[in-house]
């Protein structure tokens, strides 16, 4: 469909795929929001069901293209971190159904957005299925700014920015952590058991934007020839 470009994050936890948006999932994703704020596509609140402390966030719909990015990363990661098409995510049932005429493929189910204002966060959480992962789309402060506000002490707190946190290798009982930079039209791709969090922002009116889902790994009947 069309190509695009990623970079692999490892740390003592499996680690993460990085990747710019491409044009073409950029302008899609832009045209649904222009078309949720317009009122054009119904929406369903989400707070309920999410860990964010946040005043709003929404159901967003499975477009094409990013549905194609983001299962094909999952499969990158696959490659990469496990080195095989399935090493994330290998219970006993998936050789039951593959000796019964299924094959298994990423799909993405569970998809959202978040509007974050001054001071709202999302706490120190996890999501459900194989793969989650997170579209930055609006960044309304510069890290710099959230600094000189509370400057950085230590390694468990950075304002505005997003962490993940995992036990550090070969030290039991120690819980390490890694600031991933957030950047406009960036998205991040990891499992979703990794916890992570999203610190409060302190010296912008206005909303942080970004996007957020979950791939499961799920059995498709194999086509008869």
């Amino acid at each position: 469909m069309f190509n695009f470009d990623f970079q692999s994050e490892v740390f003592s936890s499996p680690g993460y795929l990085r990747c710019s948006l491409p044009e073409q999932v950029k302008k899609e994703v832009e045209d649904a929001i222009e078309k949720i704020d317009k009122g054009e596509i119904e929406t369903s609140d989400k707070r309920s069901d999410l860990a964010g402390h946040l005043q709003k966030e929404t159901s967003f719909p499975i477009t094409p293209n990013l549905n194609y990015l983001l299962t094909a990363l999952s499969g990158e990661y696959d490659k990469i971190f496990y080195g095989n098409t399935n090493g994330s995510f290998h219970p006993d049932f998936i050789k039951e159904f593959t000796e019964n005429g299924y094959n298994f493929e990423f799909v993405l189910r569970d998809i959202w957005i978040n509007y974050g204002n001054k001071y709202d966060f999302s706490p120190l959480h996890k999501h459900t299925g194989v793969y989650s992962f997170v579209l930055w789309v609006k960044i309304p402060y510069k890290f710099e700014d959230e600094e000189k506000v509370y400057p950085f002490t230590s390694d468990y707190g950075s304002s505005g920015k997003f962490k993940f946190f995992y036990p550090k290798a070969n030290v039991p009982g120690c819980i390490a952590n890694t600031t991933v930079d957030s950047v406009e039209w960036d998205l991040i791709l990891f499992p979703s058991h990794l916890f992570h969090t999203v610190y409060p922002f302190y010296t912008s009116d206005e909303e942080r934007i970004s996007i957020s889902g979950n791939l499961n790994y799920e059995p498709v009947k194999k086509e008869n020839k």
